[in-house]
């Protein structure tokens, strides 16, 4: 909270404690990595790949700019143009996966 923000960034296994206390057992949390974008061979990854990458195109305004101006005090054009370069960046093949849970 020393930014302003009342907003946890990592549920440090609460999802999964959650998940278990509305009745669902036995629960295992697994990491996977998440296509970024439409290129994978497999259908399901595909579709997976292509909803990554809505996400991350649509809501980086969203996940940058609340922190950057309100928890750090940066201007409207700042973040704009930060999201601008994260956008075009995600068209750059390295970054083809995201590690997801």
């Amino acid at each position: 909270m020393a930014l302003g923000i009342n907003h946890t960034l990592s549920d440090h296994g609460r999802l999964l404690q959650l998940v278990e206390e509305v009745g669902f057992r036995p629960v295992k949390e697994q990491s996977r990595r998440i296509p970024i974008g439409k290129w994978a061979s497999v259908q399901g990854l595909k579709e997976a790949g292509l909803s990554m990458l809505c996400i991350l195109y649509i809501g980086a305004q969203y996940i940058a700019g609340v922190p950057l101006t309100k928890g750090l005090g940066w201007s409207d054009d700042p973040v704009r143009e930060l999201v601008k370069r994260f956008r075009q960046g995600l068209r750059n093949p390295v970054f083809d996966f995201s590690n997801g849970v």
